[in-house]
């Protein structure tokens, strides 16, 4: 297995985020995302092309944060999203549900 690529030609998606910040999967992108909570503003910073850092005004406790990033994304891209992995983590791994050709765009809607 090199470069992310499983035996049948398919991508390694953990391996794949850390090299390229995003990929695609099925209905939607992957993109992994560190969280500052209890911020005073809310805003999306591109760290480079493989994390997002995401300040926001909720704090972590009983899922408040990871709501409020959802929304946050949500209204950014126009595009439903889920926490995929890392829900009680800063570290979390988000799936927006856009097409393959809208990957450009959602990025680019993320970092304004």
């Amino acid at each position: 297995m090199a470069s992310g690529l499983r035996d049948d030609g398919s991508v390694n998606n953990a391996q794949h985020i850390l090299l390229l910040g995003h990929t695609h999967e099925g209905d939607g992108m992957i993109i992994e995302v560190k969280v500052i909570p209890n911020a005073k503003h809310c805003s999306i910073e591109r760290m480079d092309s493989s994390s997002f850092k995401v300040r926001l005004k909720a704090r972590p406790e009983k899922g408040k944060a990871n709501r409020e990033l959802i929304d946050l994304i949500e209204e950014k891209t126009g595009k439903k999203a889920e926490i995929i992995k890392g829900h009680t983590s800063q570290k979390k791994v988000v799936k927006i549900y856009a097409e393959a050709k809208e990957e450009s765009k959602v990025l680019e809607y993320l970092s304004h």
